[in-house]
């Protein structure tokens, strides 16, 4: 049997995660809208609390449209994880 190299997986359907997931993929934009943004602003807040380290950076700016809402995450799996439970 050959020698497998860092990309190839000893099992069958599955992969190193690091080829999928990048360790600088931190960061999550967000775009609220609608007469309920304080309450998703909230919901959002306690989500991110709830997540991994609760290091999240959290900045928001407002806009005629909506507000936008960017997460800075301490590493993608808080990301990732985030992403699972909002959804």
């Amino acid at each position: 049997m050959d020698t497998p190299n860092t990309h190839d997986c000893v099992s069958c359907n599955c992969i190193e995660i690091g080829t999928v997931v990048s360790d600088e993929d931190t960061q999550l934009m967000l775009t609220l809208s609608g007469n309920t943004i304080e309450k998703q602003l909230e919901e959002i807040k306690d989500l991110v609390e709830s997540v991994g380290s609760g290091n999240c950076r959290m900045t928001t700016q407002s806009k005629e449209s909506g507000t936008d809402v960017l997460l800075d995450f301490e590493c993608a799996a808080e990301k990732m994880i985030f992403q699972m439970r909002r959804h």
